[in-house]
């Protein structure tokens, strides 16, 4: 969307996403931060043989993916703390004793900036040729979705939401500079509309994220509660951007100084 210009001549974004009793309102600089990531899908295409008649035969595509996970593992040790490398094998072979000739894992690779995920997925794609070096197993490497760009929050917007947020009711703790962790498309939107993404509770205590209790608590009294209070606070703050013209213009101004750091 952001890429096909459905942003262009927007003057302002907002949102929202739910979290726990620690969700906040990114008010302060150095809040509110996201981490760049890109899906990386690293496929391997090997020889099937009988895996005890004739394994000598084949070419094992599941070890080319093995050795990739082990050369990831390798190279956690010589990446910044900001970074993050996690994947799964999305298949494996299809049956133990045929080797399989034909395997697949897909992974996250995220970093502070675009340029620093960029620099990662080169590393990445090193090992995964490596792998195909060592097995004998042809590589396929693709990148088949739009990476998300880090977050440019916007901290006189979002001032100005956590005003309104504490007015309807939902008072949430104060926010403090914190690394980026999760990754999100909103950051793609921030590059070209100032644009805020606020937490707030649909729970009232911390659990582990992307569980059970986050299905239940967004079904949950004070899920809907907090979602009806946050998209009021959400629709105060663009009747303030409409009805003075101050506030929007100082919006953009920190919108055009943090995209100049970026590109500095």
């Amino acid at each position: 969307m952001a890429n096909a210009g459905l942003f262009d001549g927007v003057d302002a974004a907002m949102g929202a996403h739910p979290g726990t009793s620690e969700a906040t309102c990114p008010t302060v600089e150095g809040s509110g931060l996201s981490l760049a990531c890109v899906l990386v899908r690293v496929a391997f295409r090997g020889q099937a043989a009988h895996a005890a008649a004739d394994p000598y035969n084949g070419v094992n595509a599941l070890n080319a993916v093995i050795e990739v996970f082990n050369g990831i593992n390798a190279l956690r040790q010589h990446i910044t703390s900001d970074a993050r490398i996690h994947g799964i094998i999305t298949h494996g072979g299809d049956i133990p004793n045929v080797v399989p000739d034909f395997a697949q894992a897909e992974f996250f690779v995220r970093a502070a900036t675009v340029p620093a995920m960029n620099q990662l997925v080169d590393k990445v794609r090193r090992i995964a040729e490596g792998a195909a070096l060592i097995t004998g197993a042809t590589l396929e490497i693709q990148m088949p979705e739009e990476a998300n760009s880090d977050m440019i929050t916007n901290y006189t917007m979002a001032r100005r939401l956590g005003q309104h947020l504490d007015r309807v009711g939902l008072t949430m703790p104060e926010a403090k500079p914190e690394p980026g962790m999760g990754s999100t498309d909103w950051g793609n939107v921030s590059y070209i509309v100032p644009s805020v993404e606020t937490g707030f509770p649909i729970l009232d205590r911390v659990c582990t994220w992307h569980s059970q209790e986050v299905v239940d608590a967004a079904d949950s009294e004070l899920g809907y509660r907090n979602t009806l209070a946050v998209a009021r606070a959400m629709a105060l703050t663009g009747l303030d951007l409409i009805l003075e013209p101050d506030l929007l213009a100082a919006v953009k101004d920190e919108f055009d100084r943090a995209k100049a750091v970026r590109a500095a």
